[in-house]
């Protein structure tokens, strides 16, 4: 199981991450953009057993890994993770 991490400070404005993140998704039937959230790569190793395996495209694109197999524990790592991420909401996604 892996999540993808949000890009790093690539001088790419919002409109440019949307973009990227979308065309990630395409493959997802039905759903729309509605925004994403960012994370430092330190902030989760320091949640083991989680870990950053670098997923480049997009440059400083990675992907959280190590997610123990009980739910119980993903969820408090989830929920980790969800109080030190920055949430960015997008209202609209770009057209292509």
């Amino acid at each position: 199981m892996g999540s993808a991490l949000s890009l790093g400070s690539t001088g790419l404005g919002l409109s440019e991450i949307a973009a990227l993140a979308q065309d990630a998704g395409d493959n997802r039937v039905g759903q729309t953009l509605r925004g994403w959230a960012t994370v430092k790569a330190k902030a989760v190793r320091d949640l083991p057993p989680l870990r950053v395996e670098w997923a480049e495209p997009p440059k400083k694109h990675g992907v959280i890994v190590g997610w123990p197999d009980e739910s119980q524990q993903v969820r408090a790592l989830a929920m980790a993770l969800s109080k030190i991420a920055t949430t960015i909401r997008f209202p609209q996604t770009p057209a292509p």
